[in-house]
């Protein structure tokens, strides 16, 4: 799903993301059990499990969010609460936005 991203390849190999996301996690909140999900669809687990009760969605995104519930309508699956999030300014940091201002990756290392 990320090779159609903007500036791919700037993006850190999986296992880097899931590790930074766990440690990051672990110093907020040091005794917080993780199940960290690996999204291969643009859904992730919601639309096929069944024990999901809300989402928490920007107003970009709010039609992903709609989608879902729609598929899970299919499925007989009960309705996401949907959650809409107010940004602020500084959450127009988008992980494409600071992909576009980093300078290149060099081949072969970080």
């Amino acid at each position: 799903m990320l090779a159609k991203k903007k500036n791919a390849d700037q993006i850190e190999p999986l296992a880097d993301r899931i590790e930074e996301v766990r440690s990051f996690l672990h110093s907020v909140f040091p005794n917080l059990s993780l199940d960290i999900v690996v999204l291969k669809d643009p859904f992730g687990p919601p639309v096929h499990e069944e024990n999901f009760d809300a989402i928490v969605v920007s107003s970009e995104t709010i039609a992903g969010a709609a989608k879902m519930n729609e598929i899970r309508a299919e499925k007989g699956f009960k309705p996401l609460v949907v959650v809409v999030t107010r940004r602020t300014v500084s959450s127009l940091l988008s992980s494409t936005f600071i992909r576009n201002n980093l300078p290149p990756r060099r081949k072969g290392g970080k």
